[in-house]
């Protein structure tokens, strides 16, 4: 078939964060410890996830360019820990220098009240932005 033919390389990033990035979610943690907000989790907090730099990003697609052994494979582009809701509060508290109030959700409140915190929202939230634009 014709599409066999047809060189790729997939690249599959963990939740992006820094300038530039398509979806600032660490935007959105912010503007709440500026503003002296609520910071809102999951009840789960087994639910972990992986960031990457933009930056790594952007590295690994110019490597991913510059080499032929990067054809017709996949990749993943995450660090290699695993971060949980309540450990990302932490780091924010010690990286803003501030005393945080959290408060935990269940998902589907999450969900109802539209709090950009779970992957599904930040997908409809671009896409209403980019409707807009």
């Amino acid at each position: 078939m014709w599409y066999f033919s047809i060189p790729y390389t997939i690249i599959r990033p963990a939740f992006i964060y820094g300038k530039y990035n398509y979806a600032p979610r660490e935007n959105y943690f912010f503007d709440l410890i500026e503003k002296g907000s609520k910071i809102v989790l999951p009840e789960n907090s087994l639910a972990l996830f992986s960031f990457v730099s933009v930056w790594d990003v952007a590295r690994i697609i110019i490597g991913c360019l510059e080499t032929d052994a990067a054809l017709n494979r996949a990749f993943n582009a995450s660090a290699e820990e695993l971060v949980s809701y309540p450990r990302l509060a932490e780091v924010l508290g010690i990286v803003t220098g501030k005393r945080l109030e959290i408060e935990t959700m269940s998902t589907g409140e999450i969900e109802e009240r539209r709090i950009p915190l779970l992957h599904d929202q930040w997908n409809r939230v671009l896409q209403r932005k980019r409707m807009v634009l």
